[in-house]
């Protein structure tokens, strides 16, 4: 995707009700796409059944702007960083 036509696409995608946001805010970190988290959850447990034998990793995702889920671990290569 270049980079032209994710600016237009992301100027207009929005996955959340603004008259509501200050409320839900208050109790969930991820209100702006709880919605859309829900849905692709439902999905995934549809298209993905993974045997008794799973393992999982995690890994951070280098990211210095404003999240309210973001780390800071001073002995990583990426100190600031949102884990997945």
């Amino acid at each position: 995707m270049s980079f032209k036509l994710f600016c237009r696409i992301s100027r207009v995608i929005s996955f959340d009700n603004k008259s509501d946001y200050q409320e839900r805010s208050t109790n969930d970190k991820i209100a702006p796409i709880r919605g859309f988290f829900e849905r692709w959850m439902k999905i995934l447990l549809k298209l993905c059944n993974p045997g008794e034998n799973v393992t999982v990793d995690e890994q951070t995702v280098g990211f210095r702007g404003r999240c309210p889920f973001k780390q800071y671990l001073p002995n990583k290569p990426k100190k600031y960083g949102i884990k997945i």
